[in-house]
């Protein structure tokens, strides 16, 4: 319907133990449905300690990223908008990614609920975290909370200080944290870093 009405939208597409391996037929398939703007969202949840059924292998979203970059270099750059590759080339461009993941701070975008309550993250919509409701709080007034400049620490890199990725990771997003304290997605990063950067880097200098 979309399509036909020729209305622009995006694809949120979770990448999580059943699909990581998938990369270019995801990839393709939602391609092949008419969407140009997509972005890949990694599934991690653990209890317990230990990570529940669906959540991605540690190395799987570097893999399914790899996979998609492969296929999108190929043929769709300048076509198909992929969030994931074009927060990537910001970073490598000027050092600002586009999405919070890698951002130095967390808490940058802000988060309303239907009732009005506002969070400093879509993944902390808990109660420790609500700054407020609209209905009473500016947006001044929750961004400049005791709660929430406490929120923009959350990140750590403690684990990072010797990565040749660091400038382009930040450390990944604190709710994906392990018990250890290091990130699950640590080794998918460092994959998809690691087998794009010379690409993307060649991207930002000659085609941008």
């Amino acid at each position: 319907m979309f399509n036909e009405a020729g209305v622009e939208y995006n694809v949120l597409c979770t990448v999580n133990s059943a699909n990581w391996n998938k990369g270019k037929q995801v990839y393709n398939n939602i391609k092949q449905m008419g969407a140009r703007f997509i972005q890949f969202i990694p599934v991690v949840a653990y209890h317990k300690g230990k990570p529940l059924g669906f959540t991605v292998p540690e190395k799987g979203f570097g893999t399914f990223l790899t996979d998609v970059f492969k296929e999108w270099v190929e043929g769709d750059i300048g076509f198909m908008f992929v969030m994931n590759f074009e927060s990537a080339m910001s970073s490598h461009a000027n050092g600002y990614p586009l999405i919070c993941f890698h951002n130095k701070e967390c808490g940058s975008p802000f988060v309303i609920e239907s009732n009005g309550a506002v969070y400093s993250c879509d993944h902390y919509v808990e109660d420790k975290y609500q700054l407020g409701n609209i209905a009473q709080t500016t947006f001044s007034e929750a961004a400049t909370s005791q709660k929430h400049q406490s929120f923009l620490s959350l990140r750590s890199t403690k684990y990072c200080q010797k990565c040749e990725f660091l400038s382009v990771c930040n450390g990944g997003c604190p709710k994906h944290t392990k018990p250890d304290g290091s990130n699950h997605l640590c080794q998918s990063y460092k994959t998809f870093f690691k087998n794009t950067q010379n690409t993307m880097k060649y991207i930002v200098n000659n085609l941008l």
